[in-house]
């Protein structure tokens, strides 16, 4: 048994194609088979949680292009988008056809909600009940809608229970922090549907650093029977004052697929035409604002204030072996790293002077870097030295006090003292 079938994708009117006698032949199968119309509704799911969305609906084994009365439904949900398709199929000489329209849609309130009969010409659907439950809210008090977590960082099921397209989570990793400390913020944009355009501006608020640790994950899941593109995007913040800390919102704008179009799609090579066959939607969603609890410094830490969680300071002479000359070059390399500090709240380093030896400085490096701790900043600084004479000369060691996380208490970062042999240079030149 072979199948032809011919579909045309239709939003508000007909797509007149270019093959006019083809479509007049359609036409005449549609006319011919519209007093054999059954119109029938369904919903994508019966129940769902208040702000959630619908997938309703209407189709009807006609051609007619009497449009649905969708007045009624309005009453109780709004709708947020739409699409129309019409199909005829060609089976063993026999034709069926049906136009399908299909609406998005999200219930006004909570509680027991009727879509009501709608009206195709002298067709009408049977009425359908959707229970809307209330939606849940999380521990701290907000909607699941953007559910946010203070700590540990993970992703909630819960963002997901109202069957929403596009949202943001957030999360942070505490709810109290040192003044000058790590917040780590992670934002995640999920999104059910096709993104066409968007902007999604890095976070910025007032007395406080932001710094965005790596690039971009991405990855997929499944929450409550849809599947999401998932966007990643980490954060670390640096508030500057104690007290009350508003971690600042995440936001995107942007325009996303009309919901249950991805399947009708049709490219075609004209823009305009394109947008008339796909239409999308505006879309604009946030996280929740959180709140952090921000602690002045301990008052028995010393030196300058430097919340870490773990320091480090190193010395390396470069070339490593132990045949220096007078009047020859030698490079000593310094280099501070801060685990849980952006590299801008990091002080400058510096050789101390030794006798007998110029230190000319060389080049500097500044760099953000990222390990399980989050923000990782890096100071590493070239050094020339050059002995005057032949000798032992000795580099006293680099120290830095700081303030350890883990260990809550003060901590020192020092380099080994370094001692190097100097020879008398081959030819002695006179200053």
């Amino acid at each position: 048994m072979k199948k032809y079938n011919v579909c045309h994708i239709i939003r508000k009117s007909l797509f007149i194609c270019g093959f006019s006698f083809f479509f007049l032949s359609v036409s005449m199968f549609f006319t011919s088979f519209s007093a054999l119309a059954d119109v029938t509704a369904e919903v994508s799911k019966l129940s769902v949680t208040e702000g959630g969305i619908l997938d309703f609906v209407i189709r009807s084994s006609s051609s007619s292009n009497t449009e649905p009365n969708i007045i009624p439904l309005q009453k109780n949900f709004i709708i947020k988008g739409r699409s129309k398709s019409a199909q005829t199929s060609f089976i063993n000489g026999k034709v069926s056809t049906f136009t399908e329209w299909r609406y998005t849609i999200s219930p006004k309130q909570a509680g027991r909600l009727t879509i009501p009969a709608i009206s195709v010409g002298s067709e009408k659907t049977a009425p359908i009940n959707v229970v809307v439950s209330k939606t849940t809210a999380s521990a701290g008090g907000k909607t699941a809608a953007n559910v946010q977590q203070q700590a540990p960082l993970s992703a909630s099921a819960a963002s997901a229970a109202s069957g929403v397209d596009v949202f943001i989570e957030s999360a942070v990793n505490t709810k109290k922090v040192y003044e000058g400390s790590q917040i780590l913020y992670v934002v995640r944009l999920f999104s059910a549907t096709q993104i066409e355009r968007g902007t999604w501006p890095n976070p910025s608020v007032p007395d406080a650093i932001v710094e965005r640790i790596g690039d971009d994950l991405t990855s997929q899941n499944t929450r409550a029977g849809k599947t999401y593109n998932i966007i990643e995007r980490r954060y670390a913040i640096f508030p500057e004052k104690a007290g009350e800390f508003k971690v600042p919102v995440s936001e995107f704008t942007g325009s996303v697929l009309t919901s249950g179009l991805s399947a009708n799609i049709v490219q075609v090579g004209f823009g305009a035409l394109n947008a008339f066959l796909n239409p999308s939607e505006p879309v604009k969603v946030r996280s929740n604002e959180i709140t952090v609890q921000v602690l002045p410094k301990p008052a028995q830490a010393k030196g300058k204030w430097l919340p870490a969680y773990n320091m480090s300071l190193t010395l390396t002479l470069k070339p490593g072996g132990r045949g220096y000359k007078a009047n020859e070059a030698i490079e000593a390399v310094l280099e501070l790293k801060a685990s849980g500090l952006a590299v801008a709240l990091l002080p400058d380093i510096d050789l101390p002077a030794i006798s007998g030896v110029r230190i000319y400085p060389s080049k500097s490096e500044k760099t953000n870097g990222a390990d399980k701790s989050g923000m990782v900043g890096k100071i590493t600084k070239t050094f020339v030295l050059i002995p005057q004479k032949a000798g032992v000369y000795t580099i006293p060691s680099v120290k830095m006090d700081w303030w350890n996380l883990t260990k809550q208490s003060n901590d020192t970062a020092a380099t080994k003292a370094e001692t190097f042999t100097v020879q008398k240079a081959d030819i002695v030149e006179e200053e």
